[in-house]
């Protein structure tokens, strides 16, 4: 889970967190709908393997990673901001 407010991201596995230093910048991309339902600030996985789809960019001086993820195959991508 990623909150952009308080800039952390928290593993929903482990429940461990990780702080976003200040200087990096985050922009995302995200469904409107997800599953028929308001998707709201998320990206869902879905029982069926499918996802609502989106992508995160993390960059900070100039260098970045989006982290993409398909909304037909629910998969995920990390990719170098060129």
């Amino acid at each position: 889970m990623l909150e952009a407010p308080s800039r952390t991201i928290r593993s929903g596995a482990s429940g461990r967190v990780v702080r976003l230093p200040a200087d990096v910048t985050l922009d995302a991309v995200l469904a409107k709908l997800c599953n028929h339902r308001p998707a709201g600030a998320t990206i869902r996985h879905l029982p069926s393997g499918m996802s609502c789809g989106g992508a995160i960019a993390l960059t900070r001086q100039g260098i970045g990673y989006k982290v993409q993820v398909n909304w037909l195959t629910g998969g995920v991508e990390v990719v170098p901001i060129n």
